[in-house]
Order: structure tokens, then sequence, then C-alpha cells
């Protein structure tokens, strides 16, 4: 059968593709695993390496930083110890010379005259004197008057209270508070030399009060001898420290190299132009980063090791010794972090080759074992599949059996559905001839009662022999008026049945009114007032029917208003039609005032057979109008809202075609 064979190739082709998909599935799976394995092993190691660095980075800075700080440190304390001695030495010299004042004034105190005695002390002081005449002892006065000045004695007998240092501060007289608040006393100041004396100088000071004569004593040591002693000595001292291959080394700001490769440079070493690799003026930037960073800072750059033959990234750090000119630092090479990351870095190509290796085998084992399950599963899905093809033929003989036995009942039922269509349609006719053979009736009765008149009023008059040509002309004219009569309502209920072939243009407002004239004595004798819109609209299509479910909404209206008239008692009955049309829609309203619908009524109000007037009503009226819109006009007849009575309202649209 044809059903069998495609289900056989489309089992045969489910089975190919379920082979197809378990292998393809499983060697994406494999690839994709590697791939994210190598990203995220790449990606760990590049972590691993900027931390490796970052931390590298970190303990070289750590290390270089301590190491500076450590050189500074030996500076300040050797500065310290040798400055502690320098005073220790400018204090004996003093104290020598207080002895010796003192030993001269005991021995010969009454002797002579103090004239004589303080000319002997002054000289005998004047005597003393170190550094080739630059240290020597000077007497003052608290007056601040010089007694002893070896080096400038055209200075002396003269005040020194007006000599200033650079810094404005007073020298003498601040040695003089020293000596006679505290006794004796170092300072720190500046004083010039005889040979410069417009140039002042540091020093270091030490008085004390003489106790005689309202004299002090005092000596000092100008630093810049004794600086130019402290930095050799502390030179010497810095170049014996070594760490490893690195040293700590010092350069002047102005460029040279007084410390390097743990060697002093005798005389400096010019270097204020030095390179590196790429161009950076080593120097230069070292200053720069020192000046920035009073603390301390850092500077990379590339140096050629001439014993290596290349290139090398070199970290050092700097700081200055601002009173000294100095600027000193040690470096280190980063070579060996990159020599380690290369050696992670190969390990770990190897390691993850090796990874990969170790998931290609897995992953052709698993291959194998999905291929043979795969295989096992194709043997099984065929074996369905068999089984699932007889049983569809079974069931696609009797589905087929089944579809012609519906097939029939179909038929039959759309052959009763369309009996009973048209038997109600029959019925509404029927109903329609019953009312409209009653409204004829009723138009009839007027002229019929006045042909019975015009007929006993000839039989009247002929009984009692009057009469004439002219009153039977006259009575037989009226009679034929009041037959014409009869024959056009004939002739009007004739049209109103008779169904239209085509569709027509016809005017609304017309339609309406001619419904109205049908149901006029209706209306007349109920006391129904109906009120027809002004405007008039045009529509296209079956003009009868139309008129038809006009007249039906009209002969309702007029039930539910003789309903509740019989019901409430009387009461200004009213039907009121509006017409509007706007956006292509031709709006009929239909309201009236009577009775209204029951609300357990109104959702079924156009099903058939349903009814407001019980037994005395059909059902059919309002479900056969709102098929004619629906069919005939596409249109719709719904059920408004009203707060008395009822509202009905057609919609039809203007250019849609009719059926």
């Amino acid at each position: 059968m044809p059903e069998s064979l495609d289900f056989r190739r489309t089992e045969h082709s489910i089975r190919r593709w379920i082979l197809l998909f378990s292998l393809v599935s499983l060697l994406l799976v494999a690839i994709l695993s590697s791939t994210l394995f190598l990203r995220e092993t790449y990606s760990r190691f590049e972590e691993e390496k900027h931390w490796i660095r970052q931390s590298h980075m970190e303990s070289q800075q750590s290390m270089l930083q301590e190491r500076v700080d450590n050189a500074v440190q030996v500076i300040s304390k050797h500065r310290e110890q040798a400055q502690a001695r320098l005073g220790e030495t400018v204090r004996e010299r003093v104290d020598q010379a207080y002895t010796v004042a003192h030993a001269l004034y005991q021995r010969y105190h009454g002797t002579i005259s103090d004239e004589e005695l303080q000319q002997m002390i002054v000289e005998a002081l004047r005597a003393m004197s170190w550094r080739e005449g630059d240290s020597y002892i000077w007497i003052n006065r608290y007056d601040l008057q010089s007694v002893l000045l070896p080096r400038n004695p055209g200075q002396e007998g003269q005040s020194l209270a007006d000599i200033t240092d650079p810094s404005g501060n007073y020298v003498v007289r601040q040695q003089a508070r020293t000596a006679r608040e505290e006794g004796s006393g170092f300072n720190v100041d500046a004083f010039f030399k005889p040979e410069d004396p417009e140039t002042f100088h540091a020093q270091i000071s030490y008085v004390r009060d003489l106790g005689l004569w309202d004299w002090y004593i005092g000596s000092a040591e100008f630093l810049d001898r004794f600086r130019d002693e402290l930095q050799q000595e502390i030179l010497l001292t810095l170049a014996e420290l070594r760490y490893g291959d690195n040293y700590i080394f010092i350069d002047t700001v102005d460029g040279h190299a007084i410390l390097m490769n743990g060697e002093l440079q005798d005389p400096p070493r010019y270097s204020w132009e030095l390179e590196d690799a790429q161009g950076t003026k080593i120097l230069q930037e070292q200053l720069r980063v020192a000046r920035e960073n009073p603390e301390g800072g850092f500077l990379s750059y590339v140096w050629h090791e001439k014993s290596l033959g290349r290139d090398m990234p070199h970290l050092s750090f700097v700081r200055l010794i601002p009173d000294w000119d100095w600027k000193i630092g040690t470096g280190a090479y980063l070579t060996d972090i990159e020599q380690f990351i290369a050696y992670r870095e190969a390990d770990l190509w190897k390691r993850t080759w090796l990874n990969i290796m170790t998931i290609g085998a897995v992953v052709l084992l698993i291959i194998s074992a999905a291929t043979l399950l795969a295989i096992f599963t194709n043997r099984r899905i065929r074996d369905l599949f068999g089984a699932m093809g007889q049983q569809i033929d079974t069931y696609h003989g009797q589905l087929r059996r089944m579809n012609c036995e519906l097939e029939e009942r179909v038929a039959e039922e759309t052959r009763r559905c369309m009996e009973q269509e048209r038997l109600l349609i029959q019925q509404t006719k029927m109903a329609e001839m019953g009312n409209m053979i009653g409204l004829i009736a009723h138009q009839w009765t007027q002229p019929l009662n006045a042909l019975s008149l015009h007929m006993q009023d000839i039989e009247d008059q002929s009984q009692m022999g009057s009469v004439g040509a002219q009153a039977v002309s006259e009575h037989v004219e009226s009679c034929n008026r009041l037959i014409a009569h009869m024959s056009d309502t004939v002739n009007s209920f004739k049209n109103y049945f008779k169904p239209d072939l085509h569709p027509v243009e016809f005017d609304l407002k017309q339609t309406l009114e001619s419904a109205a004239a049908i149901l006029k004595p209706r209306l007349r004798q109920s006391e129904i007032l109906l009120q027809l819109p002004e405007r008039s609209a045009t529509l296209h299509g079956y003009h009868n029917e139309f008129k038809q479910v006009i007249l039906n909404l009209f002969s309702n209206a007029c039930d539910a208003l003789e309903e509740r008239r019989k019901a409430q008692g009387p009461f200004q009955a009213s039907i009121t039609v509006t017409l509007t049309q706007q956006s292509g829609l031709v709006q009929v309203e239909f309201r009236d005032n009577g009775i209204g619908i029951p609300a357990h009524v109104r959702e079924g109000i156009f099903s058939p057979y349903c009814s407001t007037k019980g037994e005395a009503g059909m059902g059919i009226g309002l479900h056969m109008s709102r098929r004619i819109i629906e069919e005939k006009f596409h249109g719709h007849l719904i059920l408004g809202s009203a707060t008395e009575g009822a509202c009905f309202c057609i919609e039809i649209p203007v250019e849609r075609p009719v059926s």
C-alpha cells in the first residue's frame, strides 16, 4: 500500500538520522569540551601569569625599597654618630679652654690687675686652634662685644649683636642666650669664614659660661669639612653592601655618579645623558621620580647587559638626600620571573596536550559505545516500526470505513437540517400570510361597508322609483373607486410576498414609509405614535426581504405596546425609528416603550422558536430577520440596551456586496 511505503521510508530516514545525530552530537560535545577546556586553561594561565608578575613585582619593589631604606638608615646613623663625635670634640675643646682660663685666674688673681689677667687669659686661649686655624676658641661678653676672635682680630672689642645668617637668625645673640640661660649648650647655626666673609657656612657650635667678668667662651666646627669626611666614610661603608649581583648606587643631582657597581668613582663620573636600550635617559628619569616622590619611587627601564650580550628589563628604586644633593638607589633585573613564567607555560602546554589526548581517547571510547548503542537502538526501532506499520494498516482500514459512515451521517443530517430550514421558512411565510390576510381583511372592512351602503341606497331608490341615470352613474363611480382601493391593497401585499431575483438600489426612508403604510390601520386602531427619520440613505440589496425585516420589527413592537396597555392600562405608545450613517455603515434603530424583553430571554432572542409572547408567538420572526440581514446584506441585527421597552438595531455596510 502507498501508506505503508511512506511509513517504511520514514522509518529508514528516522533510523539514519538517529545514528547520524548521535555521532555528530558526541563529536560536537568533544570539540566543544576541548575548546572550553583550552580556553579555560589559557584564561587561568593568563591570570596566573598576571598574578605571578604582580606578586614578583611587588616583592621586588618591597625588597628594593627596603634595601634603599636600610642604606638611608645607615647614612642617618653615621651622620648622627659623626655629628655626636664632632659635638663631643668641640665640647672638649671648650672645656679645655675653660680649664686653662680658670687655672690662670686661680694662679694670678690678686697678684696682677684684672686687665693684665684678662689679657693673659685671652692670649692663652688665642693660641688654641685646630684644622689649620678654621676651628678656634672665642670669647664674647654678654653685651655681645667680642673679646677674642682669633681669625678676625679686627672685630675684637666690637659688637657682634647684628650678625645674622641667611635665614635671618641672630647667631651671636642665640649663642649668648644659650650660655646665660643653660650654662652651656650646642647650637647648629651658620657663620662666615675669614677668607670668605660674604658667605655663611653651616657649623655646630658649643658655648659655656666662663663665670668671670660677664664672659662666655665657645668654639665651633664647620660642617662642610666635616661633611666631606663623613660622606667619604659613608661611601666606603655603602660600597661594601652587596645583594647578589645588585648594589647601592649614588649620584649627584647634577648627573655625576659617585658610587656605581659597588665602586667609588674618583673623580665622579658624569652620566647625565646615560640611556637605556629604548632611549630613556636613566639618571634624568630617576631624578624626576625621586623628586616627585619624597619617600622614594620606582622606575622601570631596559638595560643592555654587555656581559650577557642582551637587553634585560630592570627595576630601580631611588630617593633623594636633599641636604647633600644625593640621589641614592638600587635595582634588580626582572629576567628571573620571565624565565619562571616561560617554564610554567611550557609545562602547562605539555600537561594540556596530555589532557586533550586523554579526552580524545575517552571520546573515542564513548563514540564506540554510542555507535553500538545506536545500532542496537536502530534494530529495536526497526522492530517497533514494523509492528506499528501493521497496526497503522489495520487502523487505516478502520478509519476509511468510519469516514465513509461519517460522510453518510453528515449527508443525512445536512438533508434533515435543510428540510427543517425549509419547514421553518414555510412556517414563517404562512404566519406572515396570516398576518397579511388579517391586515387585508381590516383594510377591506371600510370599503366593503361603503359598497354595501351604495348597493342598499340603489335598492332603496329603485323600490321608490326614483333611480335616475345620474344617481346610478355617481354610485357606480364611487363603487369603482372603492374597488380600485381594495385592488391596490391586494397588489401591495402581493408585491410584498414576491421574492426579489436580483439586488436593486432602494431608498431606505421610502421603504420605512411603505412598511408603515401596511400597518397604518393597526397603528391607528392601537393609538401608536410612529416617528420615522427625516433623513434617508440608499442601500443596494434585496428590497422585499429588507421590507419583511422592517415589517416584522414593527409588528413585534406593536405586540409589545398592546401587551403593555393590556397589562398596565392606557399610556402613550410610541415607536421611534432613527437612521445614522458614518464610517461606511448605515444604522437603523427601532425603539419602543412597550413591555420590554425579560432578562432570561435576551440571550436567546434570535434563536429559533424563542418568543416573548408565550404560546401566542412562533419564535421564528427575529431568527429569520437576522438571517436575512446577515446573509443577504452582510450586516448585523442586534438587541440594544434600553431603559424602557426594547431596542433593535440594524447595521449594514454601504459598500459591502450582497449575497
